[in-house]
């Protein structure tokens, strides 16, 4: 992608839906995290990237969302994803979840990931190349 950010596309569907008839606040950090991997799949190869995945993991560190508006059965729903802050053991993800037809901003939020080493479970520094691909997606801004 040439913008450092993508668009992750998707559609509210009953299995999304609380009581009320509205998406279910899990259902925003489903799309994210699906928004995120695409975001990786589609801007570095991971095989290469990653030094060695049996001896470590991506994680979660902190996830948040801002709900503004919500979104109802068989909307058409947006999530734009971008690289935030690169750090020297995290990075941040930035999101933006859009209803298509009305173009109403639904809701914010950020994600922090880091590495963890698999047999200590330390929380361990981003592998340089790994870094250096984060900084390149960000570059294409």
């Amino acid at each position: 992608m040439n913008e450092g950010s993508i668009v992750y596309r998707t559609r509210v569907y009953i299995t999304d839906l609380n009581a009320y008839g509205k998406a279910h606040f899990i259902k925003y950090f489903e799309w994210e995290q699906k928004a995120q991997e695409e975001m990786l799949r589609q801007n570095m190869d991971m095989g290469k990237i990653m030094d060695d995945f049996s001896k470590m993991e991506m994680i979660t560190l902190e996830a948040d969302t801002v709900y503004l508006k919500s979104a109802h059965l068989f909307d058409e729903i947006f999530v734009k994803v971008k690289i935030g802050k690169v750090m020297e053991y995290s990075f941040q993800f930035i999101f933006e979840v859009i209803n298509n037809s009305t173009g109403e901003l639904l809701s914010t939020g950020g994600k922090k990931v880091g590495f963890k080493d698999r047999g200590s479970g330390k929380v361990i520094r981003l592998p340089d190349n790994f870094r250096e691909a984060l900084l390149n997606v960000n570059n294409k801004e």
